[in-house]
């Protein structure tokens, strides 16, 4: 009888690595995304705070999981206390930030959320920026801003799906303020994210010839691609939902449904990509 074919093992571990990174991801910037909304008015209710909290804890944990394996080398002796040691350095200030954004998202649960929960957002997003690719860059101070901007945006417009999602008979005047109030400042802020990100990406990885040239690269194009689609999707919802919401309800939140569900497909591929790009091929 024939075995089974399977990948290996160093395949698995990059499998393992893409889907760690892409949770870590994920869970940083719905708790970024969770933070700024409340921080602007959006109805977040105290528990989405708590939530996002924890999954920001969870995500920082499994990060650290993963690259204990990538040390190592493998799964067998992932929980190895002594290799967090080498570990441990490299991630210590995004951890801590991270850690002190999980705790002002829980006390914006309970008092003050806007000031705290912004506070919360902006601590998480400037960790991303005190560790990875960028700080072997010259003048690193800069690009580790430009990372935590893009971060803090990011996490904005990722929740956007769930921010704006319509309920079942939802009340359209409701919806217009909250699709206005977005729109306001997204118009601004996500054209920024999309610009510092192509910055970034050609800072990483060395010229804008290697961005073609080399797997990261042709990944962090795929992410900016995504991005400048859902960017356009975004561009749509402002200029035709919004004002259609007045006019025809049922058919505007039809049309958002839609552009909103589109959304969320387009930021799962740009997650996995840079997932893909900053756990598995990286910068040469």
């Amino acid at each position: 009888m024939k075995s089974r074919s399977r990948l290996p093992p160093s395949s698995v571990l990059d499998v393992f690595a893409i889907l760690l990174k892409a949770a870590f991801y994920a869970g940083s910037l719905t708790a970024v995304g969770v933070g700024v909304h409340t921080a602007i008015g959006m109805p977040i209710k105290s528990l989405w705070l708590r939530v996002a909290a924890h999954g920001l804890v969870l995500a920082l944990a499994l990060r650290l999981l993963s690259l204990n394996a990538e040390i190592i080398g493998g799964w067998g002796q992932v929980m190895d206390v002594s290799m967090f040691s080498w570990v441990w350095p490299s991630v210590r200030a995004q951890a801590v930030a991270l850690g002190l954004g999980a705790v002002l998202l829980v006390a914006a649960s309970v008092s003050r959320p806007r000031v705290l929960a912004g506070l919360g957002a902006i601590v998480t997003a400037a960790g991303f920026g005190l560790a990875g690719h960028t700080q072997a860059l010259e003048g690193s101070s800069l690009a580790s801003f430009a990372v935590a901007f893009h971060v803090l945006v990011a996490g904005f417009w990722v929740l956007a799906p769930v921010v704006l999602w319509p309920r079942s008979g939802a009340d359209v005047r409701a919806l217009a303020v909250r699709l206005d109030r977005f729109s306001r400042l997204a118009v601004w802020t996500v054209p920024m994210m999309v610009a510092l990100g192509l910055w970034l990406s050609v800072q990483i990885s060395g010229s804008i010839a290697s961005l073609f040239q080399t797997a990261y690269g042709r990944l962090l194009l795929l992410k900016l691609g995504v991005a400048s689609v859902a960017l356009g999707i975004g561009a749509f919802n402002k200029l035709y939902v919004t004002t259609k919401l007045t006019v025809d309800g049922a058919g505007a939140i039809r049309h958002l449904r839609w552009a909103l569900l589109a959304d969320v497909v387009l930021f799962s591929i740009a997650i996995a990509a840079i997932a893909a790009a900053t756990s598995v091929f990286g910068p040469h």
